[in-house]
C-alpha cells in the first residue's frame, strides 16, 4: 500500500470516514453548540446557575442545553451520513410512545424493588409523606427535569455515539467503552464509591442492551428518567452532587439509616446491592420479552 493508500486507512474505512473521527467531529459539534447556548443565557439572558443545594430550575436549564446541543449535533451528522434521527435511536413513530411507557413503568418497579428491599432489610425508615407546600407543582416541575436528563444522557452516550463505534468496533465492545465513560462521567461528583459508579455502569450496559433489541432509545429514555425520579422524588434518596442529601420537595419521608451496602448511603438506591439484584433480574425479563430480531444496522441482531 503507498503512503497516500495508507494515510486514507487512517481516516477512511468500509463504513466512510472511521468512526473515531466521526465520533470526534460529533463531540466537537455538541461541545461548541453547548458553550454558545451557554453563553447566551449567560451574557444575553442573565441567568445565573444556582449553587448550593439541587433545584428543578436549575437541572432542568442544564439538561435541555445538552438535550439541544446533543440533538443538534444529531441532526448535522444524519444530514452528512444521510440518515435519518431513527438510525441513532430516536425513531419517531406510533411504537415510540409503547416504549416509553413500558420504560417509565419498568424503571418504577425496579426502584420500588430496591425501596422495598432496603425497608425489608431493616436499613431504612419511612416517617410517612414529607412536609412542605407546593409539592405537586414541585414534583411536576422535577418530572420534566428527569425527562431532559435522561433524554440528555441516553442520547449523548448511546444515541450517535453507540451507534457509530458499533459500525467501527462492534456492538457489544462499544457499549462497554460508552459505559465505562458514562461511569467515569459521574466521579466528577463528590463522595461517589465504587458501588455506585459499578452500578452505574451496568445501567449504561442495560440501556444499550435495551437499544439493540428495540431498535430505540424510548425505552431506555422512559427507564432513565423514571429510575431517577422515583429514587430522589419519591423516595427520598440522597445524591452524592446534592451533596449526599436528598432532593428538597420530595414525596415521602424516609431515614436511610443502614450500612452503606445495603442503602446505598450517600449515593443512594442506586449504590444499593438491591440495585444490582433489580437490574440484572430486568436484564433477564427484558431479554425474554422482546426476542432477537434479524439484523438491519450495527445495533440491530444477535445479542
Amino acid at each position: 500500500m503507498s503512503s497516500t493508500g495508507r494515510a486514507r486507512a487512517l481516516f477512511v474505512g468500509p463504513h466512510g470516514w472511521r468512526a473515531g473521527w466521526r465520533f470526534l467531529l460529533f463531540f466537537t459539534i455538541v461541545f461548541a453548540c453547548a458553550k454558545a447556548l451557554d453563553g447566551l443565557i449567560t451574557h444575553v439572558g442573565g441567568y445565573q446557575e444556582p449553587r448550593g443545594e439541587w433545584s428543578a430550575a436549575g437541572l432542568l436549564v442544564d439538561a435541555a442545553l445538552t438535550f439541544v446541543s446533543v440533538v443538534t449535533g444529531m441532526a448535522l451528522m444524519a444530514r452528512g451520513e444521510r440518515r435519518s434521527l431513527g438510525d441513532y435511536g430516536l425513531p419517531l413513530r406510533a411504537h415510540s410512545a409503547s416504549l416509553f411507557a413500558q420504560g417509565v413503568i419498568v424503571g418504577f418497579a425496579a426502584s420500588t424493588f430496591v425501596l422495598l428491599m432496603i425497608w425489608l432489610s431493616g436499613a431504612a425508615t419511612l416517617h410517612g409523606l414529607a412536609a412542605g407546600s407546593g409539592r405537586v407543582r414541585g414534583l411536576l416541575l422535577w418530572a420534566v427535569t428527569m425527562l431532559f436528563l435522561g433524554l440528555a444522557e441516553e442520547l449523548l452516550y448511546r444515541g450517535y455515539p453507540l451507534f457509530t463505534f458499533a459500525t467501527g468496533i462492534g456492538f457489544w465492545p462499544a457499549a462497554a467503552l460508552l459505559s465505562l465513560l458514562f461511569g467515569a462521567a459521574h466521579l466528577a461528583k463528590p463522595n461517589e464509591s465504587a458501588m455506585d459508579i459499578a452500578s452505574i455502569v451496568f445501567f449504561g450496559l442495560f440501556w444499550c442492551f435495551t437499544r439493540r433489541r428495540t431498535g430505540s432509545l424510548w425505552f431506555a429514555i422512559g427507564f432513565h428518567a423514571m429510575w431517577n425520579y422515583a429514587a430522589m422524588m419519591l423516595y427520598a434518596a440522597p445524591n452524592t452532587g446534592n451533596g449526599g442529601r436528598s432532593v428538597p420537595g420530595h414525596l415521602l419521608e424516609i431515614t436511610y439509616d443502614g450500612p452503606a451496602w445495603l442503602t446505598g448511603g450517600v449515593c443512594g438506591m442506586e449504590a444499593s446491592v438491591f440495585s444490582f439484584v433489580a437490574i440484572a433480574a430486568t436484564f433477564v425479563l427484558f431479554a425474554r420479552g422482546h426476542p432477537r430480531v434479524e439484523p438491519r444496522s450495527p445495533l440491530r441482531g444477535a445479542s
